[in-house]
């Protein structure tokens, strides 16, 4: 699904997840990461996740989930061949910062298909660097950082929790589900063969008051400074790339709010290691 199929005031959709010790909110980024967003919608509309786990944890550094099956925590879960592997989104500008949420993946950049990982620091080795793909980051953790901080501190036999993580639910906001922009999300998935050009008409339908999306990301993420989605969508695509840069860069500054959540958290002196980057391989 590309951007079009979202109303600009809802590329921020929130999310809610539950596991057996508390839970916590996401904030899905569907401008930046629109195929990570839209996978992960489809997951949570089909309940992939329930009963899956958190499958590794690494103190100051991961913890990676959404895959392993509560009563098989050490084998992957069955994945539906519809899941086909996601092409890689790493260059979005979203960075590997403390409460961002992304997708996991093996040494191939376009092979995630259901498994995310939160990250606990500044996890840099992460991140996109010219001709090299990092992971794609597709939201972030606004509240409940103490559940995502209470997770990374269970007893672990080689990473696996020894007393297992559930996550019991995923759900989306009632906001996204009673909005239009819902309804076209799931015409859209059932008319495959749609063209373009139609999406880009219902699309325009529903573009609404184009600066709700700028009021929705000052709202999330604390910045007053970010330029209206009227603004963007005048721009021809190599100036809307670099405009998208620039977002980014303004939302990862607000995202330092999180700090607070995350004292305790220091930075991994050995976070650009290759053996830490080999953690996030979902396979």
């Amino acid at each position: 699904m590309n951007r079009e199929n979202f109303t600009k005031e809802q590329f921020l959709i929130k999310a809610r997840l539950n596991t057996n010790i508390g839970g916590f909110d996401i904030m899905l980024d569907a401008y930046r990461a629109p195929k990570a967003v839209t996978r992960f919608i489809d997951l949570i509309i089909d309940d992939f996740y329930v009963d899956t786990i958190f499958h590794r944890v690494l103190p100051n550094y991961i913890i990676q989930g959404g895959g392993h099956d509560v009563n098989d925590k050490h084998h992957q879960k069955e994945i539906p061949e519809k899941y086909e592997p996601l092409e890689n989104e790493s260059f979005n500008g979203l960075m590997h910062s403390p409460a961002t949420i992304a997708m996991a993946r093996n040494n191939y950049p376009d092979s995630a298909k259901v498994q995310f990982f939160i990250n606990l620091s500044d996890n840099w080795s992460s991140n996109a660097k010219k001709d090299n793909p990092g992971y794609t980051v597709f939201g972030l953790i606004p509240r409940g950082m103490n559940v995502v901080t209470k997770i990374s501190e269970v007893d672990t036999e080689s990473e696996n929790p020894i007393d297992p993580i559930v996550i019991k639910s995923v759900s989306l906001s009632d906001e996204f589900l009673d909005s239009e922009a819902y309804k076209t999300f799931v015409k859209l998935k059932n008319e495959k063969n749609k063209s373009s050009e139609s999406k880009k008409a219902a699309f325009q339908e529903l573009m609404g008051e184009p600066e709700l999306f700028s009021q929705k990301v000052s709202k999330s993420f604390g910045s007053d400074s970010l330029d209206s989605a009227e603004e963007i969508s005048k721009d021809n695509e190599e100036e809307q790339n670099e405009r998208v840069l620039s977002q980014s860069k303004k939302i990862n500054n607000a995202q330092q709010t999180a700090e607070n959540m995350l004292k305790k958290f220091t930075r991994n002196s050995g976070s650009d290691s290759p053996s830490k980057e080999k953690q996030y391989q979902e396979l």
